[in-house]
């Protein structure tokens, strides 16, 4: 059903965008543009005056482009009710109506509409096709080359700028003149409004070989954003048993401010608005494990970024009799331990760029449980970074940087060692002397609290050490031929608690001086020689 509705709001939204650029004189681009202003080309033609309204009609390979878009046809009547001279007619004509048969074509780039008849008044944006054919090319997910979508309808009416609707329309993917399968609705309206575009189906029936498999009597989406029900999905596993997965969701959006802090607007007097975030709920009913909830919640805007996850379940117990239960929890003992009892877990994370030089991070993860994600979210325990928390700030400016992290742990059944809190400064190939650039300085200072955490199945208790590091390093690189050529002058000094009963610190000095020779060695190729024809 996504399918469906994704590729006939694609081919309305292109009709709408056709009749509403076809009804501007000049478009934004087009006027900063000289070389995109209409033209029309024709075989012969006529024009005679009715009251007030001027009438030219165009016969023998018409051609008319305004607007990024071209329309031929057999035969054009077109009324104005602006006086042009036959002069004008190659260089900026904009009639009030055309009306065109015969062969009608409208094209724009690689898309195609084929008609047998067209009418559209630039007034009111209103319009007519009969009988038409669309074809789109699209990019194929299956292949590398394009496919062309077809959409055939017997009329199309644009009602307004904001309106247009198709009448027994049929939409494909087959390239066969009778199709082999095809999409048919009585209807496809196609509106936009304040907050954005709907599309409205009715009576909606897939077709294979003329044979129709069901029936929609109705369906409406809103373009831009996602349909509430997202995916239903049924499943089977030996962890889990049947599984029925129902995802439903709700985009958020938010209306665009300019700089001054006051609503944008669109050309038609709308609210612009942006999808700020997505939420969404997947429950899940495990035919083994009892049911758990999944609601998660994912942003985006202007200088923040982030997300919230939860998941929680009051499982009913691992199978026992799997090899995977007993690789997991080792124990019968663990594995009692986890009949009807609520696990679970909470992941947050949250970005906010303060400024092009200032960054903060903050994320925080719980879990119930040591086998929690290991059993529930397996790929992501053997593939992605291990769970943690922290709490991080970053300045950087140039060749000065300075971070400070601290990570708070909420899981106390895991072997971490964590900074709580840790700050460094850097300062990286800085001049020493402004009148003698060729003498360099970089160095960097680090005073941090770390914890060790141990595993609590043993009993082992947390213990904390302090450690202070600082590193200063003058250098002077000159290139020597092809080599370049680094002298160099060091010295690194650090203090620390040796162990977690120590209570006083141990003092280490490394000095060191040399000189390091650099050079890269490269070969380009063509690889468009070779057999792969990249």
């Amino acid at each position: 059903m996504r399918f469906v509705s994704y590729l006939l709001c694609f081919v309305v939204l292109w009709l709408l965008n056709f009749s509403y650029s076809l009804g501007q004189e000049k478009s934004e681009e087009d006027s900063k543009n000289p070389l995109t202003s209409a033209y029309i080309r024709y075989g012969q033609m006529e024009r005679w005056q009715e009251d007030e309204t001027q009438i030219t009609a165009l016969t023998e390979k018409i051609e008319l482009y305004q607007a990024g878009k071209i329309l031929k046809a057999d035969t054009l009547i077109a009324r104005t009710k602006t006086q042009k001279d036959t002069a004008s007619l190659s260089k900026d004509i904009i009639f009030d109506e055309v009306y065109a048969e015969g062969n009608v074509k409208i094209i724009s780039e690689k898309d195609l509409i084929l008609a047998d008849r067209f009418y559209y008044n630039f007034t009111n944006d209103t319009g007519i096709i009969l009988n038409l054919e669309i074809r789109i090319s699209s990019p194929s997910s299956r292949q590398e080359d394009e496919e062309t979508v077809v959409l055939r309808a017997n009329i199309a009416y644009q009602i307004n700028k904001s309106t247009i609707i198709a009448k027994n329309a049929s939409v494909t993917t087959c390239p066969h003149g009778k199709p082999h399968y095809y999409f048919w609705a009585y209807s496809v309206s196609f509106i936009k409004d304040e907050k954005g575009k709907i599309i409205v189906i009715k009576h909606l029936v897939p077709h294979i070989t003329s044979i129709p498999i069901f029936y929609i009597p109705y369906y409406k989406k809103r373009l831009g954003s996602e349909p509430i029900l997202r995916s239903v999905r049924i499943s089977k596993s030996n962890r889990f048993g049947k599984s029925t997965d129902i995802k439903v969701g709700l985009n958020i959006n938010k209306y665009l401010r300019d700089e001054k802090g006051e609503f944008i607007k669109n050309s038609d007097g709308y609210h612009k608005a942006k999808q700020w975030g997505d939420l969404t709920l997947v429950q899940h009913f495990y035919e083994k494990r009892g049911s758990a909830s999944e609601p998660q919640l994912k942003y985006n805007w202007h200088s923040y970024e982030g997300l919230v996850k939860y998941y929680y379940i009051k499982d009913k117990g691992p199978d026992p009799s799997l090899k995977y239960t007993g690789l997991v929890y080792k124990t019968s003992g663990e594995i009692a331990k986890m009949e009807d009892k609520k696990r679970g877990r909470t992941h947050m994370f949250h970005r906010h760029n303060v400024s092009s030089y200032f960054r903060a991070d903050l994320e925080t993860y719980y879990l119930s449980d040591r086998y929690f994600q290991q059993e529930f979210f397996n790929q992501e325990y053997k593939e992605q970074k291990e769970p943690e928390s922290y709490f991080y700030l970053r300045y950087l400016k140039h060749n000065a940087a300075g971070i400070f992290i601290t990570q708070p742990n909420f899981s106390n059944f895991l072997n971490e060692t964590n900074d709580q809190p840790c700050l460094k400064t850097y300062l990286l190939n800085e001049p020493v002397l402004s009148s003698f650039p060729l003498l360099y300085y970089s160095g960097s200072v680090e005073l941090s609290r770390i914890k060790r955490q141990e595993d609590q199945r043993p009993g082992g208790a947390d213990y904390h050490i302090n450690r202070f590091d600082g590193f200063n390093e003058i250098f002077s690189p000159v290139r020597v031929g092809f080599i370049k050529v680094t002298p160099f002058l060091s010295a690194r000094l650090t203090g620390y608690e040796k162990t977690r009963k120590d209570t006083d610190y141990s003092v280490r000095f490394v000095g060191s001086e040399g000189v390091r020779l650099f050079n890269q060695f490269f070969r380009s190729f063509d690889l468009k020689k070779t057999p792969i024809g990249i």
